[in-house]
């Protein structure tokens, strides 16, 4: 070797970083001025000391994944935050309300722009209690449409904080918890795939989402149909 030649090296260590039994770096050390400069007793004390750089180098990879992990994390949060301040301002600008409900389609946190456009104190619409502010014409629809399970969009009447009803559109969409994967899990399903294909085509021809939580709004659109009645009742 060139540079063997050239250093006139005597004494050649080299010894494997093994991490979890794989190689992950290699120890070179070499001496050039006797042969046969590493002993066993050196073998004996970098064989120690290798063990624990394998165990620095696992700590520092794993470090740095956590750290791009939590990048990553914010960075996400950041733009969840924007998006959701963008659709905010865009649903303020179109009067609509934007809601939200666990998956018996009860609000169980707190509706700020639902309870300016209706009135209703947290006690009063919190769980259930918001069907109160719907027409009770409007109302066997609206609880029909979230037990359908798929997503809606109902024409309803909606008392408002001046005490008269106005007329809105609500949509809503039911949400599907992500649930991660891993090994274990996929081989499970895998071997459960057989026993479970006819529940899940039955699922899907009907279209229906295993919903853990719905997410909406409720357009407010009372001036364009009294514009629209006004336009009937003059023809």
């Amino acid at each position: 070797d060139p540079y063997i030649v050239a250093q006139r090296t005597k004494s050649i260590l080299c010894m494997p970083i093994m991490v979890k039994g794989a190689l992950k770096a290699l120890l070179y050390l070499e001496n050039n001025l006797t042969t046969a400069a590493f002993t066993m007793v050196h073998l004996e004390i970098l064989n120690i000391l290798t063990k624990q750089i394998a165990i620095s180098l696992e700590n520092a990879n794993l470090y740095e994944k956590m750290k791009q992990e939590m990048n990553a994390r914010q960075e996400a949060n950041t733009l969840l935050r924007n998006s959701e301040r963008r659709y905010r301002a865009l649903a303020e600008t179109a009067h609509a309300i934007v809601w939200s409900a666990n998956q018996s389609y009860e609000f169980n946190t707190k509706q700020e722009m639902w309870s300016a456009f209706t009135g209703q104190t947290w006690e009063q619409y919190s769980g259930l209690g918001w069907l109160n502010a719907i027409h009770v014409d409007d109302r066997p629809r609206v609880i029909t449409a979230f037990q359908n399970k798929q997503a809606f969009r109902e024409l309803i009447k909606v008392l408002c904080c001046e005490g008269y009803y106005k007329y809105l559109i609500m949509q809503g969409v039911p949400l599907e918890e992500q649930q991660p994967t891993n090994d274990t899990s996929d081989a499970i399903n895998n071997n459960s795939d057989d026993n479970n294909n006819d529940e899940e085509n039955n699922n899907h021809n009907n279209n229906q989402i295993p919903a853990t939580e719905w997410a909406g709004t409720c357009l407010d659109i009372h001036a364009l149909k009294q514009a629209e009645e006004h336009l009937q009742t003059e023809a």
